[in-house]
């Protein structure tokens, strides 16, 4: 969103953030949601699948208490508010300006 916002508007006049494409929202996130909780059993057992960690009773770790144990234990994570950084904003207005625009025409016949 700091390097198209939703106003940002493109070379042909059009709003950047147009059909098909949607601007992304932030998603607070609560450990109370099955949801969200979900997400962080399933993000836990992912990485640990990935660096061969054991995962401690792999069954029960979707069993929904777990998940809100888990859930909820993030609360003590203090993550840094995320600073976009206007160097990389501009290397990506960089090199999205250098690309050869493709027409509506084009793109949809590059699908068929």
């Amino acid at each position: 969103m700091f390097t198209y916002p939703l106003d940002k508007v493109t070379k042909d006049g059009k709003l950047f953030w147009s059909q098909p494409k949607r601007p992304p929202c932030e998603v607070q996130f609560d450990p109370a949601n099955e949801l969200h909780q979900k997400l962080v059993v399933s993000h836990a057992c992912l990485l640990a699948r990935v660096n061969q960690i054991p995962i401690p009773q792999e069954k029960k770790a979707r069993a929904k208490e777990v998940q809100a144990e888990w859930a909820a234990l993030t609360q003590q994570v203090k993550c840094k508010h995320f600073q976009p950084s206007q160097e990389k904003a501009n290397e990506i207005n960089e090199e999205v300006d250098a690309q050869p625009q493709q027409s509506q025409m084009d793109k949809q016949e590059d699908v068929h």
